[in-house]
């Protein structure tokens, strides 16, 4: 035992000397290979998944994906071996060598291959088909459980168109690095998007529409000319029953789409044959990739749902007529981060945005989202709106804008960050976090009276607040 807190030691202070510097922002990630657990599926073929779902969480911007190399060394050191990195018990000790919040583990656990030939004639027409199914786990390197456990099928299907000349038959294949390679590929692309979703806060979504073109915000890196997407809104809120909490929502088909183009930050796409119509798209529509888009032929939404107009506003860069849009159809939310102390700054003038009253309705414990590592009632860390139960749209969008005024803040930007705490608190019902921030903000402003309404109105939401408690009491009433 001694010897391993020794060597765990010794091996923090490499990585922690050696490790490159990361932004606080971004989520980091240590993929240990994975397994194969099906009959017929190859080392090499799960290897080649884990090399995938790598480039996939690599190209994030929100996610740091953690050199194999470094997962390899640790687990050669200190004597684990690579099945103890899997091991939820030893994700702490892991975590904490080589910096990473999470360790995702997973196996390919069924692969298939079927061709079938069709003879007219000459001509030879053969249909090959692959399926793939992949199993994750994502550990919490903080308290061993398992954040997230996934599955996901992907599929391909291919037709090619040869001679047959007498008993000779003239039609490619490519074997494992055709059919099976791209099942293995779609399988990971809708896993890795989920957890770029739910763990990165990146929502991929249309971006604008031009014409026949259809603009996403997935440029280079994160797809290729070729890749194909189902474009989808939100349905109905599916709840727990137990809690009421809305565990996400159901999916409504809108569209199939192709990448014809991929630029630096954005990709156009255009709809696929028989793949639903234009004219029901919207900016703001969620995507995702979806190799198997022909199971949707005859079932796509004819008047789907518009997606919030917030969103919409805020892909286009326009935050302010976001603001104003959703101050206008306020959102019943409940909604917590810990507030940085910079040097005062000598403020400019501005036009201070005028605190509403604290609504009478309060944040119930009861009906609060556990997130591991978060108390909602002591931080002021942005992961509190994940505690709120709302669906990923909602969270990613409000998780953006929280970052983005919190960055503001700490460059000493004050009035804008004001502005924007203060849009948030006043149009989304039981936002304590942002109150509580522009609270502080309005005192950077020397506003000392709306920095005590904003505390108050916190404090009205959740009367168990502490940060807002220890700020009234130790520096507004100083």
């Amino acid at each position: 035992m001694k010897r391993f807190i020794t060597v765990l030691s010794i091996l923090f202070l490499m990585f922690v000397c050696t490790a490159p510097a990361f932004s606080d922002e971004q989520v980091r990630i240590g993929i240990v290979g994975f397994e194969s657990r099906a009959q017929g599926v190859s080392q090499q073929q799960a290897e080649a998944a884990t090399d995938i779902f790598t480039r996939e969480l690599a190209n994030s911007r929100n996610i740091t994906v953690v050199e194999r190399e470094r997962l390899s060394f640790v687990a050669d050191e200190l004597g684990l071996g690579m099945s103890g990195l899997m091991d939820p018990r030893n994700a702490p000790e892991i975590g904490r060598v080589i910096g990473a919040g999470y360790i995702l583990t997973g196996s390919v656990t069924a692969l298939t291959f079927d061709s079938e030939s069709f003879r007219i004639g000459p001509v030879m027409q053969t249909k090959v088909e692959s399926k793939a199914t992949i199993d994750v786990r994502l550990i919490d390197t903080t308290t061993s459980s398992i954040r997230l456990a996934l599955h996901a099928e992907g599929s391909f299907t291919r037709t090619g168109t040869g001679l047959a000349l007498g008993d000779i038959q003239l039609v490619r294949g490519d074997g494992f690095r055709g059919a099976e390679s791209q099942a293995i590929q779609d399988a990971v692309r809708q896993l890795a998007s989920r957890i770029r979703e739910t763990i990165g806060n990146e929502v991929s979504q249309v971006a604008s529409i031009s014409g026949r073109n259809i603009n996403i915000n997935k440029g280079s890196g994160m797809t290729s000319v070729g890749a194909l997407y189902l474009v989808y809104a939100d349905g109905p809120a599916i709840r727990d029953p137990a809690t009421g909490a809305v565990l996400g929502h159901e999916e409504l088909p809108i569209a199939g789409i192709r990448v014809s183009n991929v630029h630096v930050s954005y990709s156009t796409a255009a709809i696929v044959d028989r793949g639903g119509k234009l004219e029901n798209i919207r900016v703001g529509h969620k995507i995702r990739p979806e190799n198997n888009l022909k199971q949707y032929i005859g079932k796509w939404v004819e008047s789907p749902p518009p997606p919030p107009s917030a969103a919409r506003q805020w892909l286009d860069g326009d935050e302010d007529a976001a603001a104003s849009q959703q101050q206008a159809q306020p959102q019943q939310t409940q909604i917590q981060q810990t507030a940085p102390t910079p040097a005062d700054p000598t403020p400019a003038p501005a036009i201070s945005p005028a605190p509403t009253p604290a609504p009478s309705a309060t944040v119930h414990t009861a009906g609060r989202r556990e997130v591991p590592g978060v108390d909602p009632d002591t931080s002021t860390d942005w992961k509190v709106i994940e505690t709120y139960g709302l669906d990923i749209a909602e969270t990613n969008l409000l998780g953006i804008r929280q970052r983005g005024a919190v960055t503001k803040y700490n460059g000493r930007n004050y009035n804008d960050a004001y502005a924007d705490f203060a849009a948030m608190a006043d149009e989304i019902r039981g936002n304590y976090l942002a109150a509580y921030w522009a609270g502080v903000t309005a005192h950077r402003l020397k506003k000392n009276d709306e920095s005590l309404e904003w505390i108050e109105k916190a404090l009205a939401i959740n009367p168990n607040y502490k940060p807002a408690e220890d700020f009234k009491r130790d520096t507004l009433k100083k």
